[in-house]
C-alpha cells in the first residue's frame, strides 16, 4: 500500500463524457450495475493505491508519468500516476466486448 496521504483524481471533461458514453454502453448490454461498481471500486483504488491497482505500461519521462493499465470483469481502466504531485490523471475507461 501506498504511504502518505491519498492522491487526488483528476479528470478532463471529455474524459467525463467518455465515462458518461461507456455507461450508456454499459447499459445497453446490461452491465450497468458492474460498470458503477467498478467506478466506485476504482476512484476508491485510484485515490488510496493507484501503483497497487493497475499494472505499469510505460513512461512518460518528459512529464514525470507513468501510465497504468488494469482490467476488471469486461472493463479496462487506463490512468498516469504523477507521484511527485500526488495526482492520477483518469486517461480511459473501455467496454471490452460493447453490444454490436
Amino acid at each position: 500500500m501506498t504511504p502518505g496521504p491519498g492522491f487526488t483524481l483528476i479528470t478532463s471533461g471529455a474524459v467525463i463524457q467518455h465515462v458518461r458514453l461507456v455507461r450508456q454502453l454499459a447499459a445497453a448490454a446490461g452491465l450497468e450495475g458492474e460498470y458503477l461498481r467498478l467506478l466506485r471500486t476504482m476512484v476508491d483504488a485510484l485515490e488510496a493505491r493507484p501503483m497497487d491497482w493497475g499494472d505499469p505500461q510505460h513512461d512518460l519521462l518528459d512529464l514525470g508519468l507513468t501510465v497504468y493499465h488494469r482490467m476488471v470483469n469486461r472493463f479496462t481502466v487506463t490512468y498516469a500516476l504523477d507521484p511527485a504531485r500526488r495526482f492520477v490523471y483518469l486517461l480511459s475507461i473501455l467496454v471490452l466486448d460493447p453490444p454490436g
